[in-house]
């Protein structure tokens, strides 16, 4: 029988927290569920704790495949799913025992392409619930395209449930980049832009662990991963002109503050390179007409001019530690 749900676990040298995960995952409530692991060619026991948990419990299903990195292990993951919908559960994360349950509920109910809920932000000394969705409204379906300021939310595919044949009719993956990091971005903006039908769950259902050392967003030299993802980003938006003409102002907010916080966690030495791309794209996007200054907050607008004004290296040099104000909100990837 089709499951419900097919939720796409990529590990990668992630012995170390997941057999947290795949606890919480073999114990949801909602019982019509199938767990896609996919072993990107990991060198710890992470092959061993899967097959341990696969011979246990016939609805965990094991990939091993050689390294190719996050994107394509969760692509991969996506093309075996047989669920109805599918969600996206990291190796380091957990998530509520009735997480599952709870989004299939709301999605089945109002016939949703996407329902998101928010999560708790986790670290070994405690942790904090996240407003992510904060401002908008949960609890009633809507259409992206007439809220196109959601793409500004963190990305967190992580705490959401797709209907799998949305993400095959509009061809939303991850981009496939050995080695980089913040490969959720894409696929996250692109799942919003296709959802025609979209929930917010006020609730938090997924535990994000904020302190994983190993984890790609933590490295402090990946400076331009980000842009990449960006890059595909527009490509995918060249293609539909639609969505690319809804969705542009809000995509240059969006990537603004992305870029303020990639640019407070990167190595100092990166920073003035990491800048010279910040000012290409935005006066590339100033260019093309894609800059939505009226959406900017006042303090931004100024930061942009300024970049673009005196250049990476004055910049850099007004604003040695970050260019993000506190209370702000908050765009990362």
């Amino acid at each position: 029988m089709q499951p419900q749900v097919s939720i796409v676990v990529p590990a990668y040298n992630a012995e170390t927290y997941l057999r947290q995960c795949m606890d919480a995952l073999v114990g949801q409530t909602l019982q019509s569920i199938e767990i896609i692991a996919v072993d990107d060619g990991s060198t710890d026991n992470t092959g061993v704790i899967l097959a341990a948990y696969a011979a246990r419990d016939s609805r965990v299903r094991v990939i091993t495949k050689e390294n190719s990195g996050y994107g394509a292990s969760v692509n991969r993951g996506m093309r075996e799913a047989r669920g109805e919908y599918v969600g996206i559960i990291e190796s380091d994360d957990w998530p509520q025992l009735h997480m599952f349950e709870k989004l299939y509920r709301v999605a089945k109910r109002n016939d949703c392409d996407l329902v998101k809920c928010d999560f708790f932000d986790t670290y070994e000394t405690g942790e904090s619930k996240r407003r992510n969705l904060r401002g908008f409204p949960y609890g009633r379906v809507f259409d992206t395209m007439e809220l196109p300021r959601t793409v500004c939310i963190v990305a967190s595919p992580w705490a959401a449930l797709y209907r799998r044949s949305m993400l095959e009719q509009n061809e939303v993956r991850c981009l496939e980049t050995p080695g980089a990091a913040f490969q959720d971005t894409g696929l996250s903006l692109k799942a919003l832009f296709s959802a025609r039908r979209c929930e917010f769950v006020r609730e938090p259902l997924v535990h994000y662990r904020r302190d994983n050392e190993a984890a790609s967003t933590n490295s402090r030299d990946k400076a331009l991963a980000v842009c990449g993802e960006f890059a595909e980003v527009w490509r995918y938006l060249a293609d539909r002109p639609q969505l690319e003409a809804c969705f542009a102002p809000w995509m240059s907010v969006k990537i603004w503050r992305t870029y303020a916080w990639n640019y407070g966690r990167i190595a100092p030495e990166l920073r003035e390179g990491f800048l010279q791309q910040v000012r290409d794209e935005f006066l590339q996007m100033a260019a093309q007409e894609k800059l939505g200054y009226d959406l900017f907050e006042p303090f931004e607008i100024e930061r942009v001019a300024t970049l673009l004004e005196v250049g990476p290296k004055a910049f850099a040099e007004l604003y040695p530690e970050g260019y993000e104000e506190e209370g702000e909100p908050d765009g990362r990837a």
